[in-house]
C-alpha cells in the first residue's frame, strides 16, 4: 500500500514489515517506536511537566492604572499583593488568589485590537456574579456551557476580555 520502508528505518527499528503491516496504523506504531527511548519508557515519561498556571498578565494603558485598580479590586473583589521591588520602575498591580497571580501591567502603547486572549477566573455562582456585575454597570456576554462549566465573559474598562467560569466536570 505504501511501498517498502526506507532501508534506514528498517535498520533503526529492526522491523521488517510485510504488506499487511504497512498500514497507516503500522506507520504510526513505527513512529512511536522511533521516538521512544531505548529504555522502553514512554515518551510522556521523559517530557518535563507543566505543573500549573502561575500568573496571567493583562495590559492596560499606563495612565489607567487607578481605573484598573478600581475595577479589579472593587468590582471583581480581588486582593492586591505587593509587587517585587524589581518592578517598581514600571506601572502595574498584582493580585493573588489561591496559588495564581494576576498581573496588571501598565504600558504606554496598547494593542489596537480587542482580541480573544483572556484569563479565565473560576467563580462560585454565575447568577450572583452576573447580578453583581450588572449593578456595577459591567456588561456580561453569555457563552455556551462547556464540560459542565457555566461561563460568561466581561471586558475590563480597557477592553481586555475576562472569562468567568464555574469548575464544572473534568
Amino acid at each position: 500500500m505504501f511501498g517498502e520502508l526506507p532501508h534506514e528505518w528498517r535498520a533503526l527499528t529492526g522491523l521488517h514489515l510485510d504488506r499487511r503491516q504497512r498500514t497507516l496504523l503500522g506507520y504510526r506504531a513505527l513512529l512511536r517506536r522511533l521516538t521512544r527511548p531505548a529504555s522502553g519508557a514512554r515518551y510522556t515519561d521523559i517530557v518535563p511537566k507543566i505543573m500549573r498556571l502561575q500568573h496571567v498578565a493583562v495590559t492596560v494603558p499606563a495612565a489607567g492604572i487607578e481605573r484598573a485598580r478600581h475595577f479589579y479590586s472593587t468590582v471583581l473583589g480581588l486582593t492586591e499583593t505587593p509587587r517585587p521591588p524589581e518592578t517598581a520602575d514600571r506601572p502595574g498591580i498584582w493580585y493573588t488568589f489561591g496559588d495564581t497571580e494576576l498581573h496588571i501591567q501598565g504600558r504606554e502603547h496598547m494593542p489596537d485590537e480587542k482580541g480573544d486572549r483572556h484569563p479565565a477566573l473560576v467563580i462560585d455562582d454565575v447568577d450572583a456574579w452576573k447580578a453583581h456585575l450588572a449593578a456595577a454597570g459591567v456588561e456580561t456576554i453569555d457563552q455556551p456551557t462547556l464540560f459542565g462549566r457555566r461561563r460568561f465573559n466581561i471586558r475590563d474598562p480597557f477592553g481586555n476580555l475576562i472569562e468567568l467560569t464555574t469548575e464544572g466536570t473534568p
